[in-house]
């Protein structure tokens, strides 16, 4: 059986790279998935890009942290 899922390593390794500033996102790219435990910076989603979705999360986060959106 061939294993579905990226290691938890490889995947905490590829987080604390991005997040420590040791990979550089190539220009216009803020989407990174790791694909068979490789990084690779991927178009968003179209769901992503749907600006009444964001508009819902922000509400439905600042309600749940009692804020007003």
């Amino acid at each position: 059986m061939v294993p579905r899922f990226n290691s938890k390593e490889a995947g905490g390794a590829h987080l604390g790279a991005i997040a420590l500033g040791r990979v550089d996102p190539p220009a216009g790219r803020y989407y990174a998935a790791v694909r068979r435990d490789a990084l690779m910076w991927l178009d968003p989603s179209k769901l992503a890009r749907d600006d009444r979705v964001r508009d819902a999360l922000w509400r439905d986060s600042a309600s749940l942290v009692g804020l007003q959106p």
